[in-house]
């Protein structure tokens, strides 16, 4: 059980964040595939990841006002996180640019505003 508590509490509460948004993701895609879909849907996965992304903003702004160098920035290891959490905002920044430019994915019609997407043609 050693490596239940290995890591720092800023990993720990990291671990907790990542998996918060991992189940919002989940949360949301089962939204999706069990209509009326609701026009919050995308509210906890933006949540859970601008969660995400302040703690990791606010741990390394202090580890940069601790030590004044910006190689410390982002800790040892999240290099990779950092990069997922800005192509995460880039989806984010341009989904409704990329509906507008190409449509619906195939499978969902338009309805009262707000598309439905079926599974199967029984459903439509």
């Amino acid at each position: 059980m050693k490596w239940w508590t290995a890591g720092t509490p800023n990993d720990r509460a990291f671990v907790l964040l990542s998996a918060a948004l991992i189940a919002a993701g989940y949360y949301d895609s089962w939204l999706v595939r069990h209509p009326p879909i609701p026009q919050w849907e995308h509210v906890p996965v933006q949540v859970a990841w601008l969660a995400t992304t302040l703690y990791l903003g606010a741990v390394s702004f202090v580890a940069w006002r601790r030590n004044g160098r910006l190689e410390v920035a982002v800790p040892e290891g999240y290099g990779p996180t950092v990069v997922g959490l800005a192509v995460f905002l880039v989806g984010i920044v341009i989904s409704s640019w990329w509906t507008d430019a190409l449509g619906q994915r195939p499978g969902c019609r338009q309805s009262s505003g707000f598309p439905t997407c079926c599974r199967s043609p029984a459903r439509a």
